[in-house]
C-alpha cells in the first residue's frame, strides 16, 4: 500500500498522523458509497484515508505545486482518484492571484499556506469553484445511494468557497477546519 512520502524537516508526517491515525475530521470508517472532494489536499493524507476507507471516487485539489507533486506521485495509479493543482475559489473565476510560494511562506509547515495572505509578490494560477466541481461530480454519480463529502482545509478560503456555492444542497457531509477572523466565524458557516 503506497502512502504519501514525508519530506524531511516538514510537518508532513505529523499532519498524516493527525488526519489518518487520529481521524481529526471524524469521518466514518466506511466510505463505500461516499464520493469525496478534498479541498486543500496537501500531500494527500485525507485522500489516502478516504481511499483506505473505500471511497469509489475522490477528487483532490492542492494549490501548492510542491505538495501536489507528492499527492500526484502516490495517487497516479488509482483511476478513481483525480488530483488537480488548482485553487478552489469563488464561482466564475478561472484564474486568481496568490502569494508566490517561497521558503519564508512555507517553512516547515507545508500545510499552512494560504492563498488569502497579502503579499506583494504574487503569481497567477488556475482556479475552479465548488459549483464547477459539484456539477462535474453529478455526471459521475451512478446511483441514488451515493453521497458527497466535502473536506475543506484551505487556510481561510473556506468562507468564499462555501458562501458563493449555490449547489451545497448536493453535499451530504462537510468536514474540515475553519479560521476565524474579526468578521467570519464558525457560526457564520453554520448559518
Amino acid at each position: 500500500m503506497i502512502k504519501p512520502q514525508f519530506r524531511p524537516s516538514t510537518w508532513d508526517e505529523d499532519i498524516f498522523r493527525s488526519v489518518v491515525i487520529k481521524n481529526e475530521y471524524k469521518i466514518p470508517t466506511n466510505l463505500k458509497e461516499v464520493l469525496v472532494i478534498d479541498i486543500g489536499a496537501h500531500i494527500g493524507s485525507f485522500t489516502w484515508l478516504c481511499d483506505q476507507l473505500r471511497s469509489p471516487f475522490i477528487c483532490s485539489f492542492e494549490v501548492l505545486e510542491s505538495n501536489f507533486k507528492v499527492l500526484e506521485q502516490w495517487a497516479k495509479d488509482k483511476p478513481y482518484i483525480e488530483v488537480s493543482n488548482k485553487a478552489v475559489w469563488t464561482t466564475g473565476e478561472k484564474k486568481i492571484k496568490i502569494p508566490r510560494p517561497t521558503e519564508a511562506l512555507l517553512s516547515e509547515n507545508t500545510g499552512g499556506f494560504s492563498i488569502m495572505q497579502k503579499v506583494e509578490d504574487e503569481v497567477e494560477i488556475d482556479a475552479v469553484s465548488l459549483n464547477d466541481i459539484l456539477y462535474a461530480l453529478s455526471k459521475v454519480i451512478d446511483n441514488q445511494k451515493e453521497r458527497i463529502l466535502v473536506k475543506l482545509d484551505c487556510e481561510g478560503s473556506e468562507y468564499p468557497i462555501l458562501f458563493t456555492s449555490t449547489l451545497l444542497n448536493m453535499v451530504d457531509y462537510i468536514c474540515g477546519e475553519y479560521h476565524e477572523s474579526h468578521r467570519l466565524t464558525g457560526t457564520s458557516l453554520k448559518n
